[in-house]
């Protein structure tokens, strides 16, 4: 992995590599024809979230799954898979 990302501004950090676990079972998911979706995710970061302003929490629950699909086509990138 350490390898993969010294291409990119990824860092080798326990975040990351477990992202990346993440981002491994959802492209096995797709490989078998199933929609990816971060629904799950983003509302377990919603959980773990300390702001209580309705608008903190709106803005974040649109933004986070944009990060979360932004930072899957960058891990396959890293993997060299192809687009489809």
């Amino acid at each position: 992995m350490s390898k993969r990302f010294m291409q990119t501004n990824w860092q080798l950090t326990y975040e990351n590599v477990q992202v990346s676990g993440l981002f491994y079972e959802k492209y096995e998911l797709e490989r078998i024809g199933q929609k990816v979706s971060f629904d799950d995710e983003t509302e377990e970061r919603l959980a773990r979230m300390t702001e209580s302003t309705e608008a903190a929490l709106k803005s974040s629950r649109y933004g986070i799954p944009f990060k979360f699909r932004d930072r899957y086509k960058q891990w396959k990138s890293l993997y060299y898979v192809a687009e489809e």
